[in-house]
């Protein structure tokens, strides 16, 4: 999904944003277990390819390599993940899914597809 915006500062910048899959809001528990500790929070929206935690006290490390639990309605979705973008007023990470364990990847799919596509969020 492909999307386009026009910067309210200056009408020559433009800004372009290219995802392969769509974003889904959702609001799920998600545990994150790095090297320096457990994380808990919340999806605030998913991909196949990633999810956007909001996280529930400390935040893991940019960059850092997690093991991720996502408590789903259907059942837990164990995966790896890395932390590729944060933002500490807001106390939320972005990560990039690395690796879907066993079953994880039709749990993904029948979340998400369960969802209708005008849900999808843009950003």
């Amino acid at each position: 999904m492909n999307s386009y915006s026009m910067s309210s500062s200056s009408s020559s910048a433009i800004s372009i944003e290219r995802r392969r899959h769509p974003r889904f809001p959702v609001c799920e528990p998600v545990t994150l277990m790095g090297p320096d500790g457990m994380y808990g929070g919340d999806i605030l929206n998913l991909s196949f390819t990633g999810i956007l935690v909001q996280c529930l006290g400390d935040m893991p490390a940019l960059g850092a390599e997690l093991a991720v639990t996502l408590h789903l309605p259907m059942g837990d979705v164990q995966a790896q993940g890395r932390v590729t973008r944060q933002e500490a007023e807001s106390n939320w990470v972005a990560l990039e899914l690395t690796h879907v364990g066993e079953h994880g990847d039709i749990l993904l799919a029948t979340l998400v597809t369960a969802e209708s596509p005008d849900r999808a969020a843009s950003d």
